[in-house]
């Protein structure tokens, strides 16, 4: 099939603008090694910037369009559009970091338009080839980003462990997309709830179906695949770390309710229990073995780990009789917001504490952080309290939301048990706030005076996290208008379909 190459880019250019400025930014070598953060900083926020706006406004036009390998629908520019604020808080965040690091890799910007591009690549497909070529983009780029501070042992021993585990995890999910061609002849997301079941194939096509989740589970963090995200959080440099947190879990819980939406159908998978049963173990683990954590970045690689248990309660409630529940999908991606909010909030707070040349990751760094810094405090303590889910800001909010409906379909112990864990989660998210505020040291931390692009990033940020908290109205009407859209069966040639 003709690939229309006007009409791909008609469709596709804010994500394809994120691979141009990728390209374009390795280009900037030849310009004096001084000025090439700056420029590759520059251009990066710009591309990141102008891609959030390109899918915000086909947001707005509602519209589905096919392709022989990506589909542009509202689910699609909504998670586009997230990634791409995500990486432009990044770009803002990391500059000053990059700058002060021994070793200044500009390079870091390109990577991370390429991650992001793989990222977006992901949400905007539902075949299943096109969807692990995104996956290996983005995750060779990370790959690469963990390990960018080549002078420390630690930032080399996560790379290398994350590559290790994440081949392995990428070896299940192939397994899986290979057993699930073999019985299903297709690698089509959007054509199995019209495939008539084989009886013959069946088991082929559930175990299929098991190993694709699996492989989910690895890249979403969850239970009991979740081994590599404290060792890999803890060695990656700061800023990349908080663009794994949320990027990486936006494209991938993205990536997994297309999947959830073309495995409901088919009765002969207990896709609710399996998903039940990690949401359960993710929710519990993860909040648990937070508690006994001393390290900031290891608090925060459990904290999205717990995360990561509740938003598979989200998708639990997804699947219903027959088909998935689309009113359930707009707690969930208005979960992934505040989530990306927060902890990018959180993340961004410590790069600039880290900006100095040495990383702030130990609790007791923090002793007495409000006597010198009393503003980054406040804004640190206004992040890790909307984490653990405090009224009136929006991780209140995300999560009454989300528990309210898995209350709704009858998932009783389910969101039980997410209460719960959620409760405990407020011992170490207010740990940090007590020692900043009630402990004091003789050497507080040191940073860097914050630049202007920064200060006015937190605070929009900080309004953020309040205005989503007191009136989500408007944020909630978005996402109960974004809903997924099968890809149309002729991919060039169909008209477009508009949301009713």
């Amino acid at each position: 099939m003709r690939l229309d190459v006007l009409q791909l880019w008609q469709h596709a250019w804010p994500s394809l603008t994120l691979l141009i400025a990728a390209m374009v930014s390795l280009l900037t070598s030849v310009f004096p090694s001084r000025h090439r953060a700056r420029i590759t900083a520059v251009l990066a926020a710009t591309a990141f910037l102008l891609s959030a706006q390109g899918f915000f406004h086909q947001w707005g036009l509602g519209e589905a369009k096919g392709f022989e390998f990506l589909v542009v629908d509202p689910l699609s520019n909504y998670l586009g559009a997230l990634i791409a604020l995500i990486g432009f808080i990044t770009s803002i965040a990391a500059y000053p970091y990059i700058l002060s690091q021994a070793e200044a890799i500009p390079e870091f910007f390109s990577l991370l338009l390429f991650a992001a591009f793989g990222m977006t690549t992901m949400v905007m497909t539902t075949n299943l080839l096109a969807f692990v070529l995104g996956l290996e983009i983005m995750s060779l780029s990370l790959y690469v980003l963990v390990g960018l501070r080549r002078y420390d042992p630690r930032s080399g021993e996560a790379a290398f462990k994350y590559f290790l585990l994440g081949s392995v995890a990428t070896a299940f999910l192939l397994f899986g997309i290979s057993f699930f061609y073999g019985s299903t002849g297709t690698l089509d997301l959007s054509r199995i709830p019209e495939l008539l079941p084989n009886p013959e194939m069946a088991t082929l096509f559930k175990l299929g179906a098991l190993l694709i989740l699996l492989g989910f589970a690895f890249k979403v963090g969850a239970v009991p695949f979740h081994f590599w995200a404290p060792d890999v959080y803890d060695g990656a440099p700061m800023p990349v770390t908080g663009f794994m947190a949320t990027g990486v879990k936006v494209a991938a819980f993205g990536a997994l309710i297309r999947v959830v939406e073309a495995f409901a159908p088919r009765h002969e998978l207990p896709l609710q229990r399996w998903i039940v049963m990690l949401s359960f173990a993710t929710m519990i683990v993860g909040n648990l073995v937070a508690l006994r954590q001393r390290h900031l970045k290891r608090i925060l690689a459990y904290s999205s780990i717990a995360h990561a248990g509740y938003l598979l309660l989200g998708m639990a409630t997804l699947v219903g009789t027959g088909e998935i529940r689309a009113a359930a999908l707009s707690p969930i991606l208005f979960y992934l917001l505040v989530y990306s909010l927060l902890t990018l909030g959180v993340f961004s707070v410590l790069t600039i504490l880290s900006s100095g040349g040495q990383e702030l990751n130990d609790l007791k760094d923090l002793d007495g952080l409000s006597e010198k810094r009393p503003v980054l405090s406040a804004v640190l303590s206004v992040f890790f309290i909307s984490l653990a889910g405090v009224p009136p800001t929006a991780g209140f909010l995300a999560k009454y939301y989300l528990f309210s409906q898995a209350i709704q379909v009858g998932l009783y112990p389910l969101a039980i048990a997410g209460i719960l864990a959620s409760a405990v989660s407020l011992y170490y998210y207010l740990g940090p706030i007590v020692r900043m505020y009630f402990h004091s040291h003789e050497k507080t931390w040191q940073a860097p005076g914050v630049m202007a692009s920064l200060r006015l990033l937190l605070a929009l940020m900080v309004a953020g996290v309040f205005y989503l908290g007191l009136f989500p109205a408007s944020t909630l009407e978005i996402s109960r208008r974004t809903v997924p859209i099968r890809a149309l069966e002729a991919p060039l040639a169909s008209p477009s379909a508009k949301l009713p």
